[in-house]
């Protein structure tokens, strides 16, 4: 079991021992943040894996997963220089809870409606940048980075102790 707030990701790998068919479900979420409210999805199914004998056996690790070494982001002993930052941005992200607007709640970055279309912010291969992000309404908000290395250099704000 997995429990994470509204928005929250989580990378998990999936080992199947035996063959079948799985399914990965969301349930138990009314009343939670938004999610009793306006259509919001309540118990429900979100992936059916199927997982085939294989008979040969091809194509497994050769290393047990519990002797895999998984590196994201920046090792400790690397480390961005302040020289090395080529622009700094700041990234404000914030919800609006007008009912009366679809999709509800509606998020924000630097007061511009979420679009996944749009692109807001870019920097070239190689180029160090430094991003300021501040959540506006002190709510579980995550943000999270696909492909790219990253290096978190200071976190807090004025709720932190």
């Amino acid at each position: 079991v997995i429990v994470m707030a509204g928005g929250q990701r989580e990378e998990i790998l999936l080992l199947f021992d035996e063959p079948g068919t799985y399914v990965i479900s969301q349930q138990g979420i009314q009343g939670m943040q938004f999610f009793d409210m306006y259509g919001h999805p309540h118990d429900q199914l979100l992936a059916t894996i199927t997982v085939h004998e294989n008979p040969n056996k091809e194509g497994l690790p050769t290393v047990p997963i519990e002797q895999m070494t998984f590196t994201p982001g920046y090792d400790p002993e690397e480390t961005i220089d302040a020289t090395q930052i080529a622009k700094t941005e700041t990234i404000v992200f914030s919800m609006g809870a007008n009912r009366d607007q679809a999709p509800f709640p509606q998020y924000y970055i630097n007061g511009k409606a979420f679009d996944g279309d749009r692109l807001d912010f870019h920097a070239e291969p190689g180029q160090a940048v430094e991003y300021i992000l501040i959540n506006a309404n002190h709510n579980v908000h995550p943000f999270h980075i696909h492909v790219n290395r990253f290096q978190v250099k200071e976190m807090g704000s004025e709720l932190s102790t």
